[in-house]
């Protein structure tokens, strides 16, 4: 215990040694919590890891320590976080969240990048929550072959889409499920029984 005269305080912890150490717990007595001008809060702390095709985050509330489980307080829920990704490709991107504790799934949400920036809203959460980020998907025709219409579906590595076909951009019927193993698959139509005038889209496969 260390005992300190009444006024403003700031208590610094420095390890003075050449290797680490273990800090189990510091409880202050008979002190008031320190307010930050223009009513600043501190927020959530990510790192990212990018890929070709996809990205990886992993998001920690601002009171969390770790290793799991070992928090110092009960840790209030993280209500309309935003988080800002740098260098980003203009376009859409899709956000898959997962609560890392149960690898329960979180849902799915959409953000837009423009001027590089990822504007990214994030879930509710409590301690943490990870996610992974890809462009939305893209399916284009790339040209023929002598079994058909060949189309290249874009998307995150591993994912698994039904690609539908339509006459009226209505009613869609499935023609097959693929599973994008390298992030772009080729895929192709057959001519035979397919009308004159035929749409085709990828849905993702849940």
């Amino acid at each position: 215990p260390v005992n300190l005269p009444a006024g403003k305080r700031l208590i610094e912890i420095t390890n003075a040694g050449g290797d680490w150490f273990y800090l189990d717990s510091v409880r202050l007595e008979q002190v008031l919590p320190a307010n930050y001008s223009s009513n600043w809060q501190a927020s959530p702390e990510a790192i990212g890891l990018r890929g070709p095709h996809e990205s990886l985050l992993y998001v920690v509330a601002p009171g969390a320590s770790f290793p799991a489980g070992a928090t110092n307080l009960s840790l209030p829920l993280q209500q309309a976080q935003t988080l800002s990704l740098t260098n980003w490709t203009a376009g859409r991107v899709n956000a898959e969240w997962y609560d890392p504790a149960t690898a329960g799934s979180l849902g799915v949400t959409t953000a837009f990048s423009t001027n590089s920036t990822l504007e990214l809203a994030l879930p509710n959460f409590t301690e943490d929550v990870a996610a992974v980020l890809y462009p939305c998907p893209n399916l284009a025709a790339v040209g023929f072959s002598t079994n058909g219409l060949r189309l290249r579906l874009d998307s995150e590595t591993g994912g698994r889409y039904v690609l539908q076909e339509s006459l009226d951009l209505s009613t869609w019927s499935p023609l097959f499920t693929v599973t994008n193993s390298s992030g772009t698959a080729t895929l192709t139509v057959p001519f035979s029984g397919r009308n004159v005038q035929s749409f085709f889209r990828a849905r993702k496969a849940y």
